[in-house]
């Protein structure tokens, strides 16, 4: 193939590409604005330290919007990026369906996104982290929700050791949940899972930052410490969740995906 056929092929794909992705987020915005009532649902985001954050959480509620136009959203963000809310509140559709709350009270991202699903999330609402973007309706049922069912804790180091370390008791089967969707459904005793859940992170956090652990394991547990912990109180209440995708793997094309931004920046 001559050389000027190739670079025309190249300049074709490329315009195919970008007309591709106009369009879509054209069809995007037009579909958000579908005249719906407001549902009694939200959708809780913690959009907090990063700058990229933004960009994230902007990517995901438009596309929430596209499926469940009804939805409201709450977004947590921190005096960091609050001097962007304006920029913030321009980009998002339907930016009359949602409130901001700004707030440094916490001292890790994971403390707050703790929080947020412990403490503010209604029968009927959700988390969602905010490098998820949605392909389709979020899910309706009695039962609560996590995202996917990862690997098992049993005999898998480091978070095995540690696990034990904190005095915990690991079940049979005991899977990693992943959290990045999580809802807490119906039929959910909260107080004890509050209790619990917070019972975990407590001592897990409390136990892998004694001097005996090397800081590559102890920053590995930090960052996935709220994960681990909802993961021990949700392998003892099966019956009141679900998982709302078999696999996961990062943008698969399935009903939520994830491009993990955090865990691919290196982010703690």
């Amino acid at each position: 193939m001559s050389s000027p056929n190739l670079k025309f092929r190249r300049e074709l794909m490329l315009f195919r590409y970008h007309a591709r992705k106009f369009f879509h987020i054209k069809y995007q915005y037009l579909a958000s604005f579908r005249k719906v009532q407001i549902g009694k649902s939200s959708v809780h985001i913690i959009c907090v330290r990063k700058k990229e954050y933004l960009r994230a959480t902007i990517r995901c509620v438009n596309s929430i919007w596209l499926h469940n136009p009804e939805m409201k959203v709450v977004i947590y963000i921190d005096t960091n990026l609050s001097i962007y809310r304006d920029l913030l509140m321009r980009k998002l559709h339907r930016s009359d369906r949602v409130t901001l709350v700004v707030t440094d009270d916490f001292e890790s991202w994971q403390e707050l996104k703790l929080r947020v699903i412990l403490d503010c999330l209604g029968e009927c609402d959700f988390f969602s982290d905010a490098d998820l973007y949605w392909n389709g309706p979020l899910p309706k049922s009695q039962k609560g929700f996590y995202f996917a069912a990862e690997e098992s804790l049993l005999n898998r180091e480091p978070y095995f050791s540690i696990i034990k370390a904190s005095g915990i008791n690991l079940k049979n089967n005991c899977f990693m949940a992943n959290s990045s969707f999580i809802s807490l459904g119906r039929g959910l005793d909260r107080s004890e899972f509050k209790s619990e859940v917070e019972f975990y992170f407590r001592q897990l956090r409390a136990t892998v930052t004694k001097d005996v652990y090397e800081v590559g394991i102890r920053n590995k547990i930090l960052r996935l410490s709220e994960q681990i912990a909802l993961s021990l109180a949700i392998n003892s209440r099966l019956s009141v969740f679900e998982q709302l995708k078999s696999t996961d793997k990062p943008m698969d094309g399935g009903i939520a995906e994830s491009y993990y931004l955090g865990t691919t920046k290196g982010w703690d």
